[in-house]
C-alpha cells in the first residue's frame, strides 16, 4: 500500500493483524475480538476505496486474514450437493467446470467484475458484501435453493444463501448448493445492475417446476413462489394466457416505490426473454 506521509505510516503500523490457521482458532479468536474485520480478497474495501466511499482510506485497527484457513478453502462435491468454501475465489470457483457448477452460477461468477477480481474476490465475501455486486451470485443462489453455514464459537446454523447477514461473532463458512438437474438455466445481467436468474426442470412437454429470480440495486432480490408456482405443469410451449399472466403479475410485485416505469418494464422483458428459452426447450 502507498502511504502518502509519515503520519499514516505510524497510524498503518498501529494495526494488528491476526493470522488464525484452523477454523476453530479462527472462531475462538472472532469471539474475543467480533469488532475485528474479517479479511479474505478485500476487493470490496478496494471497491469502496476507489468509488470515493472511504477517504482517506484506512484499515481499521484490526484485521483477521482468513487465507490460513483450510476449510474456508475447501471444494467438495457429494450425490446430494456441492460446498464451496467462503474463502474459495470466485475464479476458483469458475474454474471447477460446468460439469460441476451449474451453468447459473457460473454465469453470475463471471459476471462478477474482471478476472483478476474474481481471482482475488471469495464467494464468502461476495454474499457479505450485500449489493455492491448488483445481486449476480446471490440470486443465482435463489434459484439453486442455496444455502449457507453461519459459524461461531457457540454453534452453527444454516440460512438461506440469499439472506446471508452474519450475527454478531458470526463466520460465513461455506455455501452449500443442492445436486440437481435443471434442464434450463438462464442469466442476464444489465450495465444498470438489473439480474435476472433462472432454473427450470422440464418433463414430458411441460415445465415442472420453475424457480425465478430478478435483483437489482433499487429493490434487492424477488423471487416469489406463488409466482413460480403459477406455471407449475404448464403446457410447453407455453399459452399465451399463461404466459401474459405471469408477466402481468410479475410487474405488479414490481411497483415499488423508487423503481421508475423503465427499469420495470425492462425486468418484465428479461422474464419473458427466459420463457422464450422454456418454449424453445420445451418441445425437444
Amino acid at each position: 500500500m502507498h502511504l502518502r506521509n509519515r503520519s499514516q505510516a505510524v497510524r498503518d503500523r498501529d494495526i494488528k493483524v491476526y493470522r488464525p490457521r484452523s477454523l476453530n482458532g479462527l472462531l475462538r479468536l472472532y469471539s474475543l475480538d467480533p469488532d475485528a474485520l474479517l479479511y479474505a480478497g478485500g476487493t470490496a474495501i478496494a471497491l469502496r476505496a476507489a468509488a470515493g466511499r472511504e477517504r482517506p482510506f484506512r484499515l481499521p485497527p484490526r484485521l483477521i486474514m482468513l487465507g490460513n484457513v483450510p476449510e474456508l478453502g475447501r471444494i467438495t462435491r457429494t450425490p446430494r450437493h456441492l460446498d464451496i468454501g467462503a474463502g474459495v475465489t470466485l475464479g476458483r470457483a469458475l474454474s471447477t467446470g460446468r460439469n460441476v457448477l451449474p451453468a447459473v452460477l457460473a454465469q453470475a461468477i463471471a459476471s462478477v467484475g474482471t478476472p483478476p477480481v474474481r481471482n482475488l474476490g471469495t464467494i464468502g465475501g461476495n454474499l457479505c458484501a450485500g449489493r455492491e455486486d448488483g445481486g449476480a451470485v446471490p440470486s443465482a443462489l435463489a434459484v439453486l435453493d442455496g444455502q449457507v453455514e453461519l459459524r461461531s464459537a457457540a454453534g452453527a446454523r444454516w440460512v438461506r444463501a440469499w439472506l446471508a447477514e452474519p450475527r454478531r461473532g458470526e463466520v460465513l463458512t461455506r455455501v452449500r448448493i443442492p445436486m440437481e438437474e435443471w434442464q434450463a438455466q438462464g442469466f442476464r445481467r444489465l450495465a444498470s445492475g438489473l439480474t435476472l436468474a433462472a432454473a427450470a426442470r422440464l418433463g414430458r412437454g411441460a415445465l415442472e417446476t420453475l424457480h425465478f429470480c430478478l435483483a437489482g440495486s433499487d429493490f434487492g432480490l424477488l423471487r416469489s413462489r406463488e409466482l413460480e408456482d403459477s406455471l407449475k405443469n404448464a403446457r410447453l410451449p407455453l399459452a399465451p394466457r399463461a404466459r401474459q399472466g405471469f408477466l402481468r403479475e410479475l410487474e405488479e410485485r414490481l411497483t415499488i416505490p423508487g423503481l421508475g416505469s423503465y427499469a420495470r418494464a425492462t425486468a418484465v422483458r428479461l422474464a419473458g426473454w427466459f420463457l422464450d428459452r422454456l418454449d424453445e426447450a420445451g418441445p425437444g
